[in-house]
């Protein structure tokens, strides 16, 4: 006999059926629209989010060429910006506590203060003479004594120029009466040089600094005008090989004179006893490579003459470690520089 099914009974067998043949059809499918779902939402939350190589292996930043060369107040403080960014634990509290050096590193006129004015003091081309006599007189003295023997060697070039009608030199206002011209100094004899409180060589040196000045050739611009050139395109190094090249002016005298006075921006003093500690203060001296000529006091011949001392004193990097240590700021290691001396001194 065929068994009769109620009305309820053939609806559930209904609803099975419909139940198995949906768990049939999830199994035959590769992903069941929930699990695709999924899959979407981690793939797109996945890839925003940087692998963790990225993030580690991300070069450094590197600053930017400076705004125009030489130095100017943006381009200074762009530069303290940059270098305060690539070394915030080591020279970002150096910058906030000593602020941005614009006394300092912008290119200077004649009476040494800071050029603000991109057309002030063009007329007169020795400034940059004024200065590297000025650092020739303080050669192996005190800085009162050189003070002194300088203020008499203006005195006596001031009066034998105007003895002989030479005052004729471009310049302007009171700093007639407080820069020393080259064309002074070769009007001065040289017993009133030594009487001023020059040796010899010294007095040799100037009266070569000045005939440098002045000597234009019949093809080449004179040294003055050169040095103008370089300062203008920004080309530090070039500059220090010009002065270099002039009896009495040694590499240290060289480099402090782009660096403070012409406002070249990528200047490192390496052979400079500061910058020396200041790169072991903040980056770690090197092993066995102590000790250094330093700046401050340069001979006749232009090597340094700081005395090392070998005694409880801190390891010195090598001149190979500070280049690579500093790479990273090109080109603005003059301001580097600047921050190193103000480690080194704290």
């Amino acid at each position: 006999m065929l068994r009769s099914f109620s009305v309820p009974e053939a609806r559930r067998s209904a609803k099975m059926k419909k139940r198995s043949a949906k768990a049939v059809a999830a199994a035959a499918s590769p992903k069941t629209p929930s699990l695709q779902r999924q899959a979407k939402r981690k793939t797109t939350t996945s890839s925003s989010m940087p692998p963790l190589a990225t993030a580690v292996d991300a070069p450094r930043p590197q600053p930017a060429a400076p705004l125009s060369p030489p130095w100017t107040r943006d381009s200074l403080s762009l530069a303290a910006r940059t270098l305060a960014e690539l070394e915030p634990q080591r020279l970002a509290p150096l910058i906030e506590k000593h602020g941005v050096p614009f006394e300092k590193l912008l290119p200077k006129t004649t009476k040494g203060k800071a050029k603000e004015d991109e057309n002030a003091d063009q007329g007169h081309h020795h400034h940059h003479f004024a200065t590297l006599a000025r650092a020739i007189v303080g050669q192996q003295v005190s800085g009162a004594a050189a003070a002194t023997i300088y203020s008499r060697v203006v005195t006596a070039c001031l009066f034998a120029e105007g003895m002989q009608g030479a005052g004729k030199r471009s310049m302007t206002g009171s700093s007639a009466s407080t820069a020393l011209a080259p064309e002074g100094l070769l009007a001065a004899p040289l017993p009133a040089l030594r009487a001023a409180g020059l040796s010899e060589r010294k007095a040799s040196y100037l009266v070569g600094l000045a005939e440098r000045f002045l000597d234009s050739g019949s093809s080449q611009s004179s040294l003055s005008e050169r040095l103008d050139e370089l300062a203008a395109a920004g080309d530090s190094e070039t500059m220090i090989s010009e002065l270099v090249s002039v009896r009495g002016v040694g590499t240290w005298t060289a480099q402090m004179h782009v660096l403070f006075h012409a406002g070249g921006p990528d200047v490192l003093p390496t052979g400079d006893l500061g910058i020396k500690k200041g790169f072991a203060k903040l980056f770690g001296g090197k092993s066995g490579s102590g000790g250094g000529s330093g700046g401050g006091s340069e001979g006749d011949g232009g090597e340094g003459e700081e005395k090392k001392k070998k005694s409880k004193s801190p390891t010195l990097p090598s001149e190979a470690q500070m280049l690579s240590w500093a790479e990273p700021f090109r080109p603005y290691r003059s301001l580097l520089s600047y921050y190193l001396w103000r480690a080194a001194s704290e």
